[in-house]
């Protein structure tokens, strides 16, 4: 007598067996012949694909779960996780596998290395479009975030903040006068007037002229430079999260606050996770007067809103894994801060810029990610400019070694890049005048600064380096001796790092400076 059923592989190395009836051995071969002609009477499905009968199998079986020990703090996820059947639907819709094209680092791989018993997990982005394609229903989202706090060795990250600038503190003041009558409301700045300024001087204009029309108060204590903790959160020190988390409580018994107003949903996210309190999103405060379509990033969605746009920007990361993150221009407002900044837009909160400061700031105002481009551009000239100068130093590695090699063309491929970023800003009237202006705005350029040249190491120009060895083994200028170590990993690793150190914060400093004060 022969069995027939269902062989369930969930994601661990078991196997589950179903027994669905019987059939003598004999009778085999005319069951499968029946089979051939008859494919939907009992379905064999691929991964992808599940009917009816197959969902209700998978329900109504019960397995046995171990939870190994270090996994016991979150027994429910690990349930979850081991529901996973391997389709990799997921896979397509995941941020961390988009980037670095490795499995690990996906949903299906994290659930695997769980089941394996590793106790080290990276950052996850957040994204919940991961969760729409689980044919399973599995909350993935909610266990990637907490992976990392399982981790014995934490990833390191950080978010740099930014004081707001006087004319905020005006506002501040104008609206306390004002709305003095009101209930104070703490508005928690954190990192969002480094990434979106506009965002937030349009808030502040928005409370001045609407504040009698919201059902809070618009009267707020601007809480800046101070971090949220979200970092520490996403890369797993909870406690770390919890102290950043417990200063921001601090200051609402402080000023007697009766709630606390978050610009951005990451922020908001972890307060509510980690204070026992509930905090208030200001785009929930602002969004009875708006009526545009809006960009809602990953965690965003996490605290249920709905955007038109869900693409994730990944957060504040220009690089994750040694995988570059490009900055990605995208014509649709944001509501949060580092979608604001990667995709090079403006926010929700921008539109209530008063007229006159919109006007100000549009003459002014460019987006990191335009810069970079450009930056990118004359590097890329400049370095194919300077094919036949590069050939001819080839022969003082072979004396020197490869260290003054470098050392020697990086001057070369360097002039040429000032002489071409210096061109092409000053065909482009906007970026100038920016220049013009962020060369009064010390603190702004340091900015500035930092981040351009943040987004440029991050940037993958291996393209770039394809195309400049070829060129070198097509000079004139090469020696016919030098043309094998030209062929070898190690000289494309050489000008890798060149095409890295010709773009450094003295050398954009200096740049932006004479483009600022030519005529």
């Amino acid at each position: 007598m022969l069995y027939l059923g269902y062989e369930i592989r969930f994601n661990s190395p078991s196997k589950f067996f179903v027994m669905c009836g019987n059939i003598k051995e004999d009778e085999l071969d005319k069951t499968f012949e029946f089979l051939k002609k008859h494919p939907n009477v009992l379905p064999f499905p691929s991964l992808r694909e599940y009917d009816t009968i197959h969902k209700i199998i998978i329900e109504k079986y019960k397995k046995s779960v171990r939870i190994p020990k270090n996994f016991e703090k979150i027994k429910d996820k690990y349930i979850d996780a081991s529901r996973c059947v391997n389709c990799g639907l997921c896979l397509e819709s995941c941020t961390s596998f988009r980037i670095t094209n490795n499995l690990i680092y996906s949903p299906l791989g994290k659930f695997n290395r769980m089941i394996t018993g590793e106790n080290n997990f990276e950052i996850c982005f957040g994204c919940k479009e991961c969760e729409d394609s689980c044919p399973e229903g599995i909350n993935i989202s909610q266990i990637t975030e907490i992976l990392p706090s399982l981790s014995t060795v934490k990833e390191n990250v950080s978010i740099s903040l930014e004081p707001v600038s006087f004319r905020i503190k005006d506002l501040e003041a104008k609206i306390d006068e004002k709305y003095k009558s009101q209930p104070p409301y703490l508005l928690f700045i954190g990192c969002s007037y480094k990434y979106d300024p506009m965002g937030v001087e349009g808030l502040l204009d928005f409370l001045l002229e609407n504040g009698s029309k919201i059902s809070t108060s618009a009267r707020v204590r601007i809480i800046d430079n101070l971090c949220c903790g979200f970092d520490k959160y996403i890369s797993g020190n909870i406690e770390g999260a919890k102290l950043d988390v417990s200063k921001i409580i601090e200051m609402k018994k402080k000023y007697g606050a009766k709630g606390v107003y978050f610009m951005c949903p990451e922020g908001l996210y972890v307060y509510n996770t980690l204070s026992g309190d509930r905090g208030i999103l200001a785009f929930d405060v602002i969004r009875p007067f708006i009526n545009i379509d809006f960009h809602a990033g990953c965690w965003a969605q996490k605290l249920g809103i709905k955007g038109s746009d869900k693409e994730c920007a990944g957060l504040f990361f220009t690089a994750y894994k040694g995988q570059s993150i490009p900055l990605k221009r995208k014509d649709m407002l944001t509501i949060c801060p580092f979608s604001t900044w990667k995709f090079g837009t403006r926010s929700v909160y921008s539109t209530f810029l008063k007229e006159n400061t919109e006007k100000r700031d549009n003459n002014v105002q460019v987006s990191d990610t335009e810069i970079v481009e450009v930056m990118l551009t004359s590097l890329r000239e400049s370095a194919l400019e300077s094919v036949d100068d590069i050939a001819e130093k080839v022969e003082t590695w072979i004396v020197g070694g490869r260290n003054y090699f470098i050392l020697l063309t990086i001057p070369i491929v360097r002039k040429r890049f000032t002489t071409d970023f210096r061109s092409n800003v000053l065909k482009n009237d906007n970026i100038k005048n920016f220049f013009k202006s962020l060369i009064n705005d010390n603190v702004l350029l340091e900015e500035k600064i930092g981040r351009y040249i943040e987004a440029i190491q991050a940037e993958n120009i291996l393209t770039l380096v394809e195309e400049l060895l070829k060129k070198i083994l097509e000079s004139s200028k090469l020696e016919f001796e030098a043309r094998d170590l030209v062929s070898k990993k190690e000289f494309s690793d050489a000008l890798l790092e060149i095409l890295k150190k010709v773009i450094e914060e003295k050398v954009i400093r200096d740049l932006i400076g004479d483009i600022a004060f030519s005529s």
